[in-house]
C-alpha cells in the first residue's frame, strides 16, 4: 500500500504542476485545439507505461491447488504468494469526426521481482485488441461510447527451481529442498463488448472512463517435475495439467489527459484488470490413475482468478488529414 501511496502522491503533484502551466497562454508556435468541430480524419498513437503494486495470477490459485494434492500425501508446502508488475501499452486508433473510432493496441504485462524473493514466478501476458466504437456527442462537453472488441490473450510461466520448505509424511520433520522445473501456457479468444464516456470541460482537460467485458474461451496446459529429498532418499513426481475454460471479468480504466496541443498530449490514470477462469474440462494427469481421477474432479472446481490494479502514465501524438 505504501508503494501506491507513493505513486499517487507523486501524480498528485506531476499534475498540479501541469495544470499551473497548462493555465498559461505560453504556447504560440504550435496548433492548439481551440476548434470545436471534430476533424474529419484524425489518427493517434500511444505508448502507455504501468506499474503495479501487488496482484495475483492464475497460477498463484492453481499452485494452492497443487499444495492441496501435495498435503493429501503428507507433503506441506509453502504457497506462492502476489506479485509486483509493470507493463508497456502501444495503441494506434484512427477516428472519423471524433464518432467512429477503429483501435488496435498490444499490452505485454510480466511480473517484477523484488529483493530476494525466491518464490517469485516469471509470469508474461501478452494481450491483441482489435476493434471499433461508436461515440455519439451528447453534448459538446460530453461523449457516450459503446465498442467490440476482438480480443487475443496468451500467458506464459516459465520456472526452472523454486526453493520451498515442506514436511514430508509427518509434522515436524526435518525442512527439504525442492527444485521444480514448471512450463505453464494459457491461450484466450473472443468478443469483449465496453461502454466509454468521455468529459471535456477545458479545450486542454479532459476524464475518460471506461470498462470492457470479457467472456474469452480458451485452454491451458501445464507440465511440471518435482525433485525432493527426505533422509537421503530422493523422489520424482511428474505431473501434467490441461483444460478448457471460460475466461471472464471485466477491465476498468481511467485517465485524465492533459492536451498541450492538437498533435501531443499525456495522460495518467489507472487500470484494472478482475478475471476469473472458470473450467469446462479439466485433467490432472499423473503415475497414478486414481490420483489423476481424483484431482481432475477436484481441479475442474478450482477458480484461478486474475487480478492486477496498474497505474498508468501515456504518451499521445496525433495528426489530422482530410479537410473539414
Amino acid at each position: 500500500m505504501d508503494f501506491l501511496k507513493h505513486i499517487l502522491i507523486t501524480i498528485l503533484i506531476l499534475g498540479a504542476i501541469q495544470l499551473n502551466l497548462l493555465a498559461k497562454d505560453y504556447d504560440t508556435t504550435h496548433e492548439k485545439p481551440e476548434v470545436t468541430e471534430p476533424d474529419n480524419h484524425r489518427i493517434y498513437f500511444r505508448y502507455i507505461s504501468g506499474l503495479s503494486g501487488v496482484g495475483s495470477v492464475p497460477e498463484t490459485n492453481t499452485d494452492k491447488f497443487h499444495s492441496l494434492i501435495y498435503a493429501q500425501n503428507g507433503i506441506y508446502v509453502t504457497p506462492y504468494q502476489n506479485f509486483n508488475f509493470a507493463s508497456d501499452t502501444f495503441e494506434v486508433e484512427y477516428r472519423f469526426k471524433d464518432r467512429f473510432r477503429f483501435f488496435y493496441d498490444k499490452r505485454d504485462l510480466f511480473t517484477v521481482k523484488s529483493g530476494d524473493d525466491k518464490t517469485s514466478i516469471p509470469f508474461v501476458e501478452n494481450q491483441k485488441r482489435l476493434g471499433l466504437g461508436y461515440f455519439h456527442p451528447v453534448h459538446k462537453f460530453l461523449n457516450l461510447g459503446v465498442s467490440l472488441r476482438d480480443v487475443i490473450i496468451k500467458q506464459n510461466h516459465e520456472v526452472g527451481f523454486i526453493d520451498l520448505n515442506f514436511n514430508l509424511f509427518r509434522p515436524g520433520a526435518s525442512s527439504s529442498l525442492i527444485l521444480t522445473d514448471s512450463s505453464s501456457k494459457m491461450h484466450a479468444r473472443g468478443i469483449v463488448p465496453g461502454i466509454h464516456l468521455e468529459f471535456k470541460p477545458l479545450r486542454w482537460f479532459e476524464i475518460h472512463l471506461s470498462q470492457h467485458y470479457y467472456y474469452l474461451h480458451g485452454q491451458n496446459y501445464r507440465n511440471s517435475s518435482l525433485l525432493f529429498a527426505d533422509a537421503g532418499v530422493g523422489y520424482v513426481i511428474p505431473f501434467t495439467t490441461h483444460g478448457d475454460f471460460v475466461y471472464k471479468g471485466t477491465q476498468d480504466r481511467f485517465d485524465f489527459v492533459f492536451r498541450y496541443s492538437s498533435w501531443f498530449a499525456t495522460r495518467w490514470g489507472a487500470t484494472r484488470d478482475r478475471m476469473q477462469i472458470q473450467y469446462k474440462n479439466f485433467y490432472f494427469g499423473s503415475l497414478s490413475q486414481e490420483a489423476s481421477l481424483l484431482y481432475s474432479g477436484l481441479g475442474g472446481e478450482v477458480r484461478p482468478k486474475f487480478d492486477v490494479y496498474s497505474v498508468n502514465f501515456t504518451v499521445e501524438f496525433s495528426k489530422s488529414f482530410g479537410s473539414n
